[in-house]
């Protein structure tokens, strides 16, 4: 692991943007019935914790901006949005990499869950043309429902988008999900990275590992029945 991803798995946990519990995560909104999740990724909103968020954000924005350019061929998108509404200050520390066009390559969108269920996009601010290329960001995905639904929303509106780079991918299910829609998910860490950073460092227990890793392995989803 490089020293600067190093960093930012040390500042996920030092931030408490992992913890551990029963959560229920955006999936459940479809099939209640899933077990619910012994791990939750999230940036805190309040606490002690917040302080530490610039400062991972920064180094998420270099990691990704890394990313897009270590990809063959490299990709330079004309437009980029962080998903509502974790990831906008990701998406805002990668933007500021192409300084040529930042802010004008931000696109930011807002995100409403109706009481019956259902999740709407907005487009909120920023401009585009049609057939412009964006980068969705997103901080941690598991199946990728919400991404499911922006792509489409992003894609009636005429952008194009073929690729998602995503700080966390829990594995289960979302690269296969996404890849249905010919989208291809690219991730700073895998689920596996950060729990076993976490166990070598002393951040959680051998149990707390373990329980997280059967959950894992028994819930991957599909989401080939997807509604908004």
């Amino acid at each position: 692991m490089s020293h600067r991803k190093e960093k930012i798995a040390q500042l996920y946990y030092r931030s408490e943007s992992i913890k551990f519990g029963s959560f229920e995560l955006s999936v459940h909104r479809d099939t209640p019935e899933l077990p619910r999740s012994p791990w939750y990724l999230h940036y805190p909103k309040k606490g002690p914790g917040t302080i530490l968020l610039p400062s991972l954000f920064y180094l998420i924005g270099q990691e990704f901006h890394d990313m897009a350019e270590q990809h063959d061929p490299a990709l330079h998108p004309m437009r980029i949005a962080g998903l509502p509404s974790g990831a906008v200050g990701i998406g805002r520390e990668f933007a500021r990499h192409y300084r040529a066009e930042y802010p004008d390559n931000l696109l930011h969108f807002d995100k409403t869950q109706h009481a019956d269920g259902k999740t709407e996009f907005t487009l909120v601010r920023g401009q585009f043309q049609q057939g412009d290329t964006l980068l969705p960001c997103e901080d941690h995905i598991s199946a990728a429902r919400n991404n499911l639904l922006f792509l489409a929303h992003a894609r009636s509106l005429g952008l194009v988008v073929a690729q998602l780079f995503v700080v966390v991918d829990r594995q289960q299910g979302a690269t296969a999900n996404l890849a249905a829609h010919d989208v291809n998910l690219h991730s700073i860490f895998t689920g596996d990275d950060m729990l076993d950073y976490g166990l070598a460092e002393g951040h959680i227990t051998q149990t707390i590992y373990d329980d997280v890793q059967e959950y894992r392995a028994a819930n991957e989803y599909s989401l080939a029945e997807l509604t908004a």
